[in-house]
């Protein structure tokens, strides 16, 4: 066989593939009722320049495989339905005969006159829902001619031919080349270069609002064409065709599954790829619904002012003298003067907030009226000659990682620290535990940001000592998520090599359940405390023996002077735990402290003014201070251990067992009898 018989075969049975598919896809639109009385609507939706993915999106068909076929299957779909049409009219004026037969013979016993008037009645709103007589009622009244798109240019009532729109009115040509190669490629190519680590991901589509105005616009010229009965007798389109959004999901999503080998997960997907639709030509179309809605609620306003006026004047109805009368009148003038003024300023305004929301313009589309759209000749949509642009974004859910850290100077905040009372122009540097930490993990992670937190803070002055403070650090959209133990344990002794200020331990991947765990430590843990006491007054040793009774001691803390600008005035109640004291002379002391998460430990030593009470140096009976305060230990599990790296550690250690065990028994058979012995 030559190769000009085998392209010419293999082009027969891909076009025989394809008449195949039509044949399927049209077969519900010939054998359900419901379908078939979309088939007329379809056609004219055609012929005013609709694609065919938008044309089957008004049919309120759910089908994904029908959405995913080719250009080549939609558009011989639309040509089935085109044929369908003839058929379809002989069917309805057969309806027609039988229904005005039936009509007449139920009327044979009534007066003549009355028939004749009743049977006219009953032509007219036949002819009102039939097709052909909609074109003449249209053509003896202007007010409610619906023009055919060779016709119009989409006013109402226009004689200028309608251009043929290049692309599809409806939905902007989004889903007109949705499924082209040229798009495809240049959509995967983006995607696989992203540089984000994902294995399932999910689709958020947005669209501009011009696209849900134009929908509404579509509507109510199929119920003014084809009338409001039958499958165009809801006033809104929400309920009654597909979401656009939810279309491009349907064909982008099995695409990329189908060609990068990614997971589709429509919800809950730690991976997000945003796409963002936009079209300059019908930019502005939003301004006429922000309009006509400025309209409706001045009306509103209007009545209810006349109602309280109403009202007011019946329940009492004052005396208005000449000059007052005459004062009403030129405050009503200037009223109406001022208010188309106020109107353009308000459109101003509120144009900002309204453009390009598709929730907003969606909001304000409920309370405009199909004689709105009419009046402003948006019925049908007008066509559109330029292409859309679209704008490609991803987004990873954050990831939390944590440990401990130890800080061993007094000269160190926990997050970066800039004082009021210094000038700008004077560099004043003080280093912190956050910009120690993250710097060195970002190129990791490749992240666009890091959050750090902590189960409480030191202050700048305080050291943290023992197995250190846990904290956390949530990285935001990182493109790397996946690292082993042995890289956490790498990440951690780079930080703890670069500076001797600070260490960290126990660093690891954490769940967001271990973000409630380290919040909850902040109020409800115990807390460890060394610190170093000066006394005014010379004590002995024998005098501290009374704080080896105290336990559980309640305190009222008032917030602390030197922390009042930044909290609320409170009076909070602690409890400290117990205090150790170590005599060192006559007027200082060590103290270890263990008290409840979110007491100030200077404040109960000096007493903080008497905002404090008791406080140590009112127990002790005289003026105390505190020189050096380091934080031992805090009471709180953290970082929990990676329950997935456990359950691997012990999936893997029963396969080893496993193996070993199978290699003994596969020894015993093999090995002589000696040597079983000998094992």
């Amino acid at each position: 066989m030559s190769s000009s018989q085998t392209e010419l075969t293999d082009a027969t049975t891909e076009e025989s593939a394809v008449e195949k598919k039509v044949k399927y896809y049209l077969t519900p639109f010939t054998e359900k009722l419901k379908l078939r009385n979309h088939v007329k609507g379809c056609v004219a939706l055609s012929d005013l320049g609709v694609c065919p993915r938008c044309v089957i999106r008004f049919t309120n068909q759910k089908s994904l495989p029908l959405y995913q076929e080719k250009e080549e299957v939609l558009n011989g779909i639309i040509e089935g339905m085109r044929k369908l049409v003839p058929e379809i009219q002989e069917e309805e004026n057969k309806r027609k005969g039988r229904k005005e037969k039936k009509e007449k013979e139920g009327k044979k016993d009534s007066d003549v006159q009355m028939e004749d008037t009743s049977t006219k009645k009953d032509d007219n709103k036949d002819n009102n829902n039939n097709n052909n007589n909609d074109n003449n009622n249209n053509n003896n009244n202007n007010n409610n001619n619906t023009s055919s798109p060779e016709q119009s240019d989409g006013g109402e009532g226009s004689s200028t031919p309608r251009q043929k729109s290049i692309y599809c009115p409806a939905c902007l040509g989004i889903l007109q080349d949705i499924g082209t190669p040229a798009f495809l490629d240049k959509f995967m190519e983006n995607v696989r270069q992203n540089g984000f680590e994902f294995a399932k991901y999910s689709l958020n589509v947005a669209v501009p609002s011009s696209i849900l105005i134009r929908q509404q616009e579509i509507w109510y010229y199929l119920r003014r064409k084809f009338g409001k009965g039958g499958v165009y007798h809801k006033s809104a389109p929400t309920e009654c065709i597909i979401d656009i959004k939810e279309v491009a999901k349907w064909i982008i999503g099995p695409l990329i599954v189908k060609k990068l080998g990614y997971q589709y997960k429509s919800l809950n997907s730690d991976f997000k790829i945003h796409i963002t639709y936009h079209h300059p030509e019908t930019a502005q179309e939003y301004l006429f619904v922000l309009k006509n809605d400025r309209k409706r609620k001045r009306n509103e306003e209007l009545l209810d002012r006349q109602k309280k006026e109403a009202i007011n004047k019946i329940i009492k109805e004052p005396k208005i003298e000449a000059g007052e009368e005459k004062h009403e009148e030129q405050e009503k003038e200037q009223t109406s003067s001022e208010r188309n003024s106020e109107d353009e300023y308000e459109l101003e305004q509120d144009a900002d907030e309204i453009r390009d929301s598709v929730s907003n313009v969606f909001k304000t589309l409920r309370f405009l009226t199909e004689d709105d759209f009419i009046a402003a000749g948006k019925v049908p949509p007008a066509p559109i000659f330029t292409p859309y642009s679209y704008k490609l974004s991803f987004e990873r859910e954050p990831i939390f990682i944590g440990g401990r850290y130890n800080k061993y100077a007094r000269n160190i905040s926990q997050s970066p620290w800039a004082p009021r009372h210094f000038s700008t122009r004077v560099p004043r540097k003080i280093l912190s535990v956050e910009e120690m930490i993250t710097p060195i993990l970002k190129p990791y992670f490749n992240c666009s940001d890091m959050i750090f937190s902590a189960s409480g803070r030191e202050d700048i002055d305080v050291r943290m000592l023992g197995d250190g403070r846990p904290f956390l650090i949530e990285v935001r959209n990182p493109r790397r998520v996946k690292f082993s133990p042995e890289e956490y344990k790498k990440m951690q002794d780079e930080i703890n090599q670069s500076t001797s200020l600070i260490q960290i331990r126990s660093f690891q991947r954490v769940g967001r359940n271990d973000v409630l765990l380290l919040k909850d430590a902040e109020e409800n843990k115990k807390k460890h405390y060394r610190c170093i006491v000066w006394l005014e007054k010379p004590i002995k040793p024998e005098d501290l023996d009374f704080l080896k009774e105290l336990k559980d001691m309640k305190i009222e803390q008032k917030t602390p002077v030197r922390v009042l600008h930044r909290r609320s005035l409170a009076t909070r109640v602690r409890l400290v735990h117990s205090i150790k004291a170590e005599y060192i002379n006559s007027n200082f002391l060590r103290l270890d402290l263990i008290t409840q998460a979110g007491t100030y430990v200077k404040e109960f030593i000096h007493g903080d003014f008497g905002r404090t009470s008791p406080n140590f140096g009112s127990m002790m009976n005289t003026k105390a201070d505190i020189l050096q305060l380091d934080v031992m230990k805090i009471d709180v599990e953290f970082p929990l251990p990676d329950t997935r790296q456990v359950r691997k550690d012990i999936r893997e250690h029963k396969m080893k067992k496993d193996h070993i065990q199978a290699k003994k028994e596969d020894y015993l058979k093999r090995a002589p009898e000696y040597a079983k012995e000998e094992y």
